[in-house]
């Protein structure tokens, strides 16, 4: 069993050299500040939201530069009435400053169920920024980026779409 890479930022090149990891049941890095590239990830990955945290395929809460990369299989995050910030992102959860995404493609989808706070993000590529805007300059920049995949998202039952987009689901501030 996967555990992501936690208790410190990953912060690194982690050239994935066009292969694929399959068999996740987490995030790749918990959290990172990093150049990601060249990588497919096809993995399946439950878990259950906590206060002020991102989940995403390829890492939870990041800053950097993901290119070449492709999500696939599914992510399903059960939030029991989270009222956090949260961003939920079939790549990336959350991010925490100026992040680039390039030629990166969402097949993974991503199902939200139990998190009622208005300010969570539900996307293929990135869940949302984190915090509450009040982060340094967050530049977020998307080239050839595109979902593919179906997002779902409820709270006690029932349906909810706001914040909720293919590219990005929730960001506050100035950006």
């Amino acid at each position: 069993t996967w555990v992501p890479v936690e208790g410190f930022v990953y912060g690194a090149e982690f050239d994935g050299g066009n292969f694929t990891i399959t068999g996740l049941t987490d995030c790749l890095f918990g959290k990172a500040n990093a150049y990601i590239h060249n990588l497919t990830l096809n993995s399946t990955v439950e878990r259950a939201a906590h206060e002020s945290d991102g989940v995403g395929l390829f890492a939870g809460i990041f800053e950097g530069t993901v290119a070449n990369c492709t999500a696939k299989g599914s992510l399903v995050v059960n939030g029991s009435g989270t009222s956090g910030y949260n961003g939920f992102g079939g790549v990336v959860g959350e991010v925490t400053g100026t992040t680039t995404f390039e030629n990166v493609v969402n097949e993974a989808t991503v199902t939200v169920d139990g998190v009622n706070n208005t300010r969570n993000g539900v996307a293929g590529i990135l869940g949302g920024t984190q915090g509450d805007g009040s982060l340094p300059e967050c530049v977020l920049t998307f080239t050839n980026c595109h979902n593919k995949a179906d997002l779902t998202s409820t709270a006690n039952g029932e349906k909810k779409r706001r914040n909720m987009g293919g590219i990005i689901g929730y960001s506050e501030g100035e950006h």
